[in-house]
């Protein structure tokens, strides 16, 4: 009996011990409103000034700068999208959608890979460098966004009934599925013109090599004797 319990506790050790390592930092709470955007409004812009603003933060302090990666890009913002919603329905500022997932669970929802993820979020902030310099004001948020082993960062922004919602995924080893083979079009051959030779017709016209010059009247003229006198002009007098 002991023995089938330690065999449990090491295969639980085992598979705790796999599973990709990750953090998440407690919500920033601020207290700042924004006109609700329409539904359609893409984010895209603040998204990139805040991914610059926490490069340059990096490259300030000689750390090797994240790379964006479309899976990510799309994980991070479908997942903030979700979670503002639900931050909209309950109106209290956390982590996780309604089924209490983060964006690194999208994240392999959709496919990808990874050893390691962060996720650093906040409310009540408006503008992306806001947003960062507030991150940077808490040491586990700064932590996380100066990680030296973070390798990709993706952001999401939404606005849930006017309050701006962030959401920040740091990945290590982040690997999304192969991307799908390109198919290569048939160049169909072009076919090869074969001359084939046109036999010649058995009854072929004997083309005379000697010119008939036909003189109308007499042959008086001392030229012309003399031109009917060679012999490869034929005169023939009417």
């Amino acid at each position: 009996m002991q023995m089938r319990i330690l065999a449990w506790a090491l295969l639980i050790l085992l598979v705790a011990a796999c599973r990709p390592t990750t953090v998440e930092l407690p919500m920033l709470v601020g207290t700042e409103r924004e006109v609700m955007p329409a539904a359609d409004y893409d984010f895209t812009q603040e998204r990139l000034f805040a991914f610059e603003r926490i490069n340059a933060l990096r490259f300030e302090r000689g750390l090797p700068l994240l790379r964006h990666d479309p899976l990510a890009a799309l994980a991070a913002q479908r997942y903030t999208q979700a979670a503002g919603e639900y931050i909209a329905l309950t109106g209290i500022c956390a982590h996780g959608d309604r089924d209490g997932k983060r964006s690194w669970a999208w994240y392999e929802d959709l496919g990808g890979d990874f050893s390691w993820a962060g996720e650093n979020g906040a409310c009540g902030i408006v503008g992306a460098v806001e947003v960062v310099n507030a991150w940077m004001t808490s040491s586990g948020h700064a932590a996380l966004i100066l990680d030296p082993q973070a390798e990709v960062l993706e952001l999401g922004r939404w606005s849930a009934n006017g309050w701006p919602v962030w959401f920040a995924l740091f990945l290590k080893d982040a690997s999304g599925p192969p991307p799908a083979p390109v198919s290569t079009p048939t160049i169909k051959p072009v076919p090869t013109l074969t001359l084939v030779p046109v036999p010649r017709p058995s009854g072929t016209p004997t083309v005379l090599s000697t010119p008939a010059v036909i003189i109308i009247g007499g042959v008086g003229d001392a030229q012309l004797r003399e031109l009917c006198a060679r012999r490869d002009v034929v005169c023939i007098q009417r």
